[in-house]
């Protein structure tokens, strides 16, 4: 099955400034994961205003979520349990998150969604991610890698 990629028009080039990045860790951890390789800096609650913008279109409640992942660092799989949205908007039916790309794939960048690769994205470019589907994300490059997820009920 191909992951099908949208895209989110138009695209403002994202810009790695003062955000209030915080150290967080993948999971699930086990005898290969760990705090030593699932590093991420997240930014909860807010995003770039085009995302920002995108998601008041899409989305009757959302929650944005921005990662940073630097080289050498992985999420293992994982399906997510959306935990950020519920502790701001509670559980609601019908949940999904949007994975949106901020910058082009770069050479070492991975995402996989239901076993299957994502490569190759542009800045702007997103896919559904569903919450009984697992996925993963690893950063093999030498630049980081930086995606934001907008998880709410569609309109």
């Amino acid at each position: 099955m191909k992951v099908k990629v949208f895209k989110i028009k138009p695209w403002v080039q994202f810009q790695d400034k003062d955000w209030p990045w915080s150290l967080q860790f993948g999971y699930p951890q086990d005898q290969y994961y760990n705090n030593d390789n699932t590093k991420l800096d997240e930014v909860f609650g807010t995003g770039p205003d085009n995302v920002k913008s995108f998601a008041g279109k899409h989305f009757n409640i959302w929650f944005i979520t921005m990662i940073r992942q630097q080289p050498g660092q992985c999420i293992p799989e994982h399906c997510d349990r959306h935990y950020q949205f519920k502790k701001e908007h509670g559980d609601h039916p019908n949940l999904v998150r949007y994975c949106v790309f901020l910058e082009d794939w770069r050479p070492g960048h991975y995402l996989e969604y239901n076993s299957e690769p994502v490569l190759k994205w542009r800045a702007g470019d997103y896919i559904k991610i569903w919450p009984d589907i697992p996925h993963r994300s690893a950063n093999m490059g030498s630049l980081p890698k930086y995606t934001c997820q907008i998880t709410g009920v569609e309109k």
